[in-house]
């Protein structure tokens, strides 16, 4: 992997990932292009261990990228927002990782949210 081609049209530089990281995404790839279900994948890639979580930031950005084209991966986020609110634990349950994993995706802004007080 050289590079990989973001579903925005940005290219994202891979050659200088390390062995693990470039075996990670192949393996994660391999498993959507065999049609694996979303909520079997995104554990691994959202959960509170997965590895990047760990990795390189563009390891992420990547991930992220190939989870979302699970064929039955949840629509794109509206820009406007105009999609619902979601509980912590609705969010949770939606990806199939933990309450703690949601609350970390938000505060390392990996995942949207506000707070209702």
């Amino acid at each position: 992997m050289k590079n990989h081609v973001l579903r925005d049209g940005r290219v994202v530089d891979l050659s200088e990932l390390a062995v693990p990281e470039e075996m990670y995404l192949l393996w994660l790839r391999a498993r959507i292009d065999a049609n694996e279900p979303y909520e079997a994948i995104a554990p691994a890639v959202l959960g509170p261990a997965a590895y990047p979580l760990f990795a390189q930031p563009k390891v992420m950005e990547v991930a992220t990228d190939l989870l979302g084209r699970c064929a039955d991966a949840p629509p794109r986020r509206d820009p406007a927002g105009k999609t619902g609110i979601l509980t912590v634990t609705e969010a949770a349950k939606r990806l199939g990782i933990s309450r703690v994993a949601v609350i970390k995706a938000i505060r390392e802004d990996r995942l949207p949210a506000f707070r209702f007080d």
